[in-house]
């Protein structure tokens, strides 16, 4: 496992960012920097399952959301990938892979400005597509995060 740490300071409370990054339909335009129509179901909340996927891509992953401290922490392991059946794969040796991938966010705010920390523990296999992936996405959310504020 590859352990990876990705951070942006943007001029919004933590609550506006946490809702931002978190939010349905702002997830989904943040989120265009890993697949074009990236999109989830779940909850967020502590002990919830997690599915995020691309329709137009078919399939996805799982992730168990351990641990949440509204504002300030979400912590998640991936657990299988999805098919583009919907069923849950945890045998392919791409399952067995993305499997254990740690994703965790902590949001710090000073004076109106937050700092989102991004740790992510994956397979070096995914390290160039995470590093990519979150250097556009974090600026995409900065974006959306300022725009409104």
């Amino acid at each position: 496992m590859v352990k990876q740490r990705f951070q942006i300071e943007i001029s919004a409370g933590r609550e506006k960012v946490w809702e931002t990054m978190l939010g349905k339909s702002s997830y989904e335009k943040w989120t265009k920097a890993f697949s074009p129509n990236s999109t989830f179901a779940g909850d967020w909340s502590q002990g919830s399952a997690m599915r995020f996927w691309d329709p137009g891509m078919g399939g996805g992953t799982k992730a168990l959301v351990e641990k949440v401290e509204p504002f300030k922490l979400l912590h998640m392991r991936h657990v299988a990938m999805i098919a583009a059946d919907g069923s849950e794969d945890v045998e392919s040796p791409e399952a067995k892979k993305l499997i254990g991938t740690l994703e965790q966010y902590r949001f710090s705010e000073s004076k109106g400005v937050t700092l989102l920390t991004v740790d992510i523990e994956a397979h070096q296999d995914y390290s160039a597509m995470f590093t990519e992936g979150w250097d556009k996405a974090l600026k995409l959310l900065k974006d959306l995060c300022e725009a409104n504020s």
